[in-house]
This record gives structure tokens, C-alpha cells and sequence, in this order.
């Protein structure tokens, strides 16, 4: 696969609420610079760097450039997000305009950072037939669904569901179409945008363990740990 057809939008405009620092957690420290960081290394080191869109909430921006300068690090473009993740990704596509609808796009969570080049390669196409392609990894813990009427729960078939993860791979054209109107649309995740809209199938490849997002500070511990024992 050609890597310099291939464009990356990397989100990481959220808060990072649920973490419980003092900045959101991609910009928090992960293995002696921020996590970020660490998740752009994922894809500049196997794309040109042009190809790399990054979507950070504006009032990080002059913390971003602070950071940037402290290690030395060279950004990507950058844009301004919006107040949800379909917004910010509607602002991203505004930013690739001027590229044609054949462009091949992969969507990934900022938080993210231990993507393997294995993985990224094997998302940076998407199957024929399909309109969209996920990673994802099987579901290793008993399932319970709950009834919200009553506070009762029932046993699911775990073998019957999957864990989603980025990156999410569409042709931009497909983006365009699933996100004209995405104010009409409640989604937490972009594949599930694109089939509701268009809908065609989404594809699901074979995602990493490792993979993980860093949501509280125990998987910041374990992404740290991966990163040790991997290399990465």
C-alpha cells in the first residue's frame, strides 16, 4: 500500500474528562513526552508528514505549541475541533476540501498511541464491496445486557460482538456524504455515521490487544508497560 495517498485525521480535541488531570489526557506526560505525540510518531513514521491532519481543541492550542517546543517536536497541520467528536470530524473533512473524493482516509483517536505500522497498513485500504473498514478485537469478558425499564440483565453471546477501535478507514468521498448533515445524527463512533447514512457495510478487520485507548490513568499505566516490553 502506498502511504502518501493515504490522508490521517487524528482527533484529539476532547477533554479527557474521565481521565481527572489537569489537561486532557493526550496532552498528558506518556513514556517522557506527551501521549499525542506518541500517537502522530504511529503514522509519521511510515506517511509524509503533509498527510497527517490533527484536530485539537483551540484552547489547547498554545499548550500544544509549548509542548511542541519543549521536546522538539514538529507538528502537524492543525485544526480547531468541535464541541462532539462528529462535529470535529465534519470540521476536518472542511479542512481536506481541496483533495478528490477517491483519497483514501483514516480516522484515529488521538488517545490511541500504540498503533503498530502492522496495523496501520492493513487499515489503510478498504475491502471492495464495503463502505467503511474497523479494526476490532474479540470480546473476552462475559457480556450482560440490561433492561433500563426494569434494572434487570441477561447473558449475550459474547462470540456474537466485537470491540471497535481505530483506525477507521473510508474513501473521502463516503466522509463527505455521511457527515453533509451530521448535526441531524447522535454517533460515538464514525463507521456507525457512514452506514446509517449510506448505507453500505462496514468491514472489520483484525485489530491489536494492544491497541488500547487510554481513558483513566490505569490504562496510561498499561500503555506504558506495552510500550516497554514491545519496543514500540
Amino acid at each position: 500500500m502506498n502511504m502518501e495517498k493515504t490522508r490521517v485525521i487524528i482527533l484529539a480535541s476532547g477533554s479527557g474528562s474521565r481521565f481527572g488531570a489537569s489537561m486532557p489526557k493526550q496532552f498528558c506526560d506518556f513514556a517522557g513526552k506527551p501521549l499525542l505525540m506518541h500517537t502522530i510518531g504511529c503514522f509519521s513514521k511510515i506517511m509524509p508528514a503533509d498527510n497527517i491532519l490533527l484536530v485539537i481543541d483551540s484552547r489547547m492550542e498554545e499548550t500544544w505549541k509549548t509542548l511542541c517546543d519543549a521536546h522538539g517536536f514538529v507538528s502537524p497541520r492543525t485544526v480547531f475541533g468541535g464541541s462532539t467528536r462528529t462535529e470535529s470530524l465534519a470540521k476536518a473533512l472542511e479542512a481536506l476540501q481541496s483533495e478528490p473524493e477517491d483519497v483514501t482516509v483514516m480516522i484515529h483517536d488521538g488517545a490511541r498511541p500504540l498503533a503498530s505500522e502492522s496495523l496501520i497498513r492493513r487499515m489503510a485500504t478498504v475491502p471492495e464491496g464495503y463502505a467503511g473498514a474497523v479494526p476490532a478485537v474479540a470480546v473476552t469478558d462475559t457480556l450482560r445486557h440490561i433492561d433500563s425499564a426494569d434494572g434487570s440483565s441477561d447473558t449475550v453471546a459474547r462470540s456474537e460482538y466485537v470491540a471497535v477501535q481505530t483506525p477507521q478507514t473510508f474513501a473521502l468521498g463516503t466522509l463527505r456524504k455521511a457527515f453533509e448533515n451530521y448535526r441531524e445524527y447522535t454517533v460515538t463512533d464514525d463507521a456507525t455515521m457512514v452506514q446509517r447514512v449510506t448505507g453500505g457495510k462496514i468491514a472489520i478487520i483484525e485489530g491489536e490487544y494492544e491497541n488500547i485507548k487510554v481513558t483513566n490513568p490505569i490504562d496510561m499505566a498499561v500503555a506504558e508497560a506495552l510500550l516497554n516490553c514491545n519496543g514500540m
